[in-house]
């Protein structure tokens, strides 16, 4: 279920929903847990997930200081914009799912006015 959550998170999709909705600034676990979208476990999107971590931690940026009182300091930047052909990826699966007239998806918000893909 992680797994299906991070690409979600990862998606131009959650990004979206995120920038019509709030301020674009704080990223909060209530803005998180506000998008909501049911789900079936899918091979393709854990697969994409697995890949997506694994890029991003072969591009990462490792940055070290030395600080007075904490002593050396390792920090990690992740630049997402570098994993965009998997993160396209991952759109186009869930778009997939998403346009499935099996499943029924729902997108709400608490923030605003309920958006429904697919059937019902």
């Amino acid at each position: 279920m992680a797994k299906i959550y991070d690409n979600i998170e990862s998606s131009n999709l959650f990004w979206w929903y995120y920038s019509l909705n709030f301020d674009m600034f704080n990223l909060k676990d209530y803005m998180i847990f506000s998008f909501r979208l049911t789900y079936d476990i899918n091979k393709s999107l854990i697969e994409l997930s697995l890949s997506l971590e694994e890029d991003m931690n072969k591009k990462k940026n490792i940055l070290v200081f030395n600080s007075k009182t904490r002593g050396i300091v390792e920090s990690y930047v992740y630049k997402k914009k570098l994993s965009k052909p998997i993160i396209d990826e991952i759109d186009k699966v869930l778009a997939a799912i998403m346009a499935s007239p099996k499943k029924s998806w729902i997108l709400s918000s608490t923030t605003t006015s309920n958006i429904v893909w697919g059937t019902s």
